[in-house]
This record gives structure tokens, C-alpha cells and sequence, in this order.
């Protein structure tokens, strides 16, 4: 009997757990997509939901604002704001934002050079990739 109230009251914390983390990530993601009203002062509610799950959402929204860099190519005012937001509200590790930006940097390079033709456009972004913005 008491098994079995362990395993119950364990499967509802993990239900609980998932469904804070994906109500986590479904806050982030409209805070990230809320284009011009966009503000570093936005909050996030975080109680309840262990720290592993929020430095996952943290990670992974991260890494989703890179990709869309990557896609094209340009790291503009607002992108930088928002990786900025990020990288503060979930305080990401500065090893994960480097190895991210490294990532992502190498991405937009094999892009540009597989034609095998550089040409002064993609030069052009690769240098404003490297900068930073």
C-alpha cells in the first residue's frame, strides 16, 4: 500500500513538473515573440517549477532565438536585446552563450561557403555575425 502511494503521489509530480515547465516555456516564447512591445523588463513566474526546468526553457529559448539568426543571417538591435533577456533571466552560464554564438557563427559560415563561392554579400554577414551585431 504504501508503494503504491509513492508511485501515485510520484507520477503526479511528475505530471505537475511538465505541465509548469511547458506553461514555462509557453510564457517565454510569447515574451519573446511580442515583437515591438517587447521589454527587458518582462517577468517570468517561476515558483513551483524545479531549477533544472527552468534553466532548460532558459536553454533552449536561447538557442531558438540563434537559429533564427542563423536563418538569416543577421543579428539585428532586437535579437540582441532578446538574447540579452535571456541570457539574464535564466543567468545562462557565459560557457553555454559562447559555445551557442560559436555554434551558430559556424553555421552561417558553411552556408555562405558552400558554393564555394564567397562573395563580398556573404562576407558581409559573416563579419556582422562575428561582431555580434
Amino acid at each position: 500500500f504504501r508503494t503504491l502511494i509513492s508511485e501515485k503521489s510520484t507520477a503526479t509530480s511528475i505530471k505537475f513538473t511538465v505541465h509548469g515547465r511547458k506553461r514555462l516555456q509557453n510564457s517565454v516564447a510569447a515574451i519573446l515573440r511580442s515583437g515591438s512591445s517587447f521589454s527587458m523588463e518582462n517577468e517570468i513566474e517561476t515558483d513551483g517549477i524545479p531549477a533544472e526546468d527552468v534553466a532548460f526553457v532558459g536553454k533552449t529559448a536561447f538557442r531558438d532565438l540563434l537559429v533564427d539568426i542563423v536563418r538569416d543571417g543577421r543579428v539585428d538591435a532586437d535579437e540582441r536585446e532578446r538574447m540579452a533577456w535571456c541570457e539574464d533571466t535564466f543567468s545562462l552560464e557565459q560557457a553555454f552563450v559562447l559555445a551557442c554564438k560559436v555554434a551558430a557563427f559556424q553555421r552561417v559560415v558553411l552556408v555562405a561557403v558552400s558554393d564555394h563561392d564567397l562573395t563580398r554579400e556573404e562576407e558581409a554577414t559573416l563579419a556582422h555575425v562575428r561582431s555580434g551585431g
